[in-house]
């Protein structure tokens, strides 16, 4: 909203806008699918780690055909 000038939208106006786009199904779909990609991502972030350790060329060979 800032990009147009209003920066502090009243409530009303952002309903009404977040219905008119609601109503369009493309949109909707759109939406949705970067909500759940953005939760996953946070989801995986927060349960993977990765460790990492140096190892020589030999070693790294050795592991990756085992």
């Amino acid at each position: 909203m800032a990009q147009f000038g209003n920066l502090n939208p009243e409530e009303k106006e952002l309903e009404d806008i977040a219905g008119r786009i609601l109503q369009n199904q493309e949109e909707a779909q759109k939406l949705q699918a970067q909500l759940i990609s953005h939760k996953l991502l946070a989801f995986f972030k927060e349960k993977i780690t990765f460790k990492t350790k140096e190892v020589s060329y030999e070693d790294f060979i050795k592991e990756v055909y085992k």
